[in-house]
């Protein structure tokens, strides 16, 4: 969870909290209001290191059946002084159970799970609504769909937008629509025609964002339409047509379509190897886990750490490579701490990975 921060004019002042607001359509957060119950009880009864935040774990409890909701803050319960912080723990228990992989009640459903798939947009914007003084709150419901088809690094730059503007902003929600329009967004998330992984890594994101906000275009490039070509060549190959874009941006009329029929080509002229989508082939073990660090702590993890599974080392170690040796240890660290509680040791060390990436 984030701590405390300052938003708005330089980041120089504290903006006071602010009523949280529903994300998602009217009633379909927690309907029955159990876990609101569940969430007073426990803050009352639990003897919890912190207090468990409703506002927080409303979202991803409630994209869960209601008995895998309540087994989540069962285990809580059960665990209480083991776990330093309750609410990132049911937020990510709640994450390895495929909550951001489904919708919440009704809504999402227009688009499919591939609206925000890793909660981050939801998460950011309840974050802005709580903690920054806006003149009024950001309409996820209005935002998760153009955010999401521009991609997670484009879509936090906007938002780390509205966070220093906040007190500037007459309409947050209108501000990153058009932002996100500008840069070329649509009301559709984004897909790749093979069904590989879109822009796995972030950087094709990162860096049509970049173009799209520091480069004179004649027209924005869309992400929604470039990420699946781009995402099926290699990323070195991917960086050049970009740059490509880049260095011609006076006279490319069309930049989107001039990298869609660069990578189409390139994709048809060499076809990626299995495996590949915007990175090239699989990438070894030891190259992913040179110092075994990580191989070492999970065997530890494994052999002595009461888990409830076994800790994969082959799906763990892609997405822990991402991150510098000590915040990789720092995730192992703190499953450790919390193993009573964590039914899937794997996925918790998977999602915490993306979260922190």
């Amino acid at each position: 969870l984030r701590p405390a921060a300052v938003c708005g004019q330089g980041r120089r002042r504290r903006c006071p909290g602010v009523a949280f607001v529903a994300m998602a359509v009217p009633g379909a957060l927690d309907p029955t209001r159990k876990i609101s119950r569940q969430v007073r009880w426990l803050n009352a009864n639990a003897q919890l290191q912190q207090e468990l935040s409703y506002n927080d774990i409303v979202d991803p409890l409630s994209r869960l059946d209601i008995h895998e909701a309540m087994k989540i803050l069962k285990d809580l319960e059960q665990a209480a002084d083991k776990i330093p912080n309750p609410t990132a723990f049911v937020v990510d228990t709640a994450a390895a159970a495929g909550a951001f992989e489904r919708p919440i009640g009704g809504f999402a459903a227009t688009f499919g799970a591939a609206v925000d798939p890793t909660g981050k947009i939801s998460r950011q914007v309840a974050w802005l609504n709580r903690n920054c003084q806006l003149s009024e709150p950001i309409a996820y419901e209005q935002v998760a769909a153009p955010l999401s088809s521009l991609g997670i690094a484009a879509a936090m730059t906007i938002l780390k937008e509205v966070e220093e503007h906040a007190s500037e902003l007459a309409n947050p929600t209108a501000y990153v629509l058009g932002v996100a329009s500008k840069q070329g967004a649509t009301d559709q998330p984004i897909a790749s025609p093979t069904g590989a992984p879109v822009d796995p890594t972030g950087k094709i994101g990162r860096q049509v964002g970049w173009l799209n906000k520091n480069i004179p275009l004649l027209a924005p490039v869309s992400f929604a339409d470039v990420a699946g070509p781009l995402s099926q060549i290699d990323i070195p190959s991917a960086m050049a047509i970009l740059k490509e874009v880049e260095n011609n941006a006076s006279t490319m009329q069309d930049p989107t379509a001039y990298v869609v029929e660069t990578a189409n080509a390139q994709i048809a002229s060499n076809p990626p190897p299995a495996g590949a989508a915007g990175g090239g082939p699989p990438i070894s073990v030891q190259a992913l886990d040179p110092t075994g660090k990580i191989a070492r702590q999970v065997q530890w993890l494994n052999a002595n750490a009461n888990l409830k599974g076994p800790l994969d080392y082959n799906q763990i170690v892609e997405p822990l490579s991402h991150l510098d040796v000590k915040e990789a240890m720092g995730i192992l660290k703190d499953l450790e701490e919390v193993a009573a509680g964590v039914n899937n040791p794997t996925q918790y060390v998977i999602t915490a990975a993306q979260r922190a990436a």
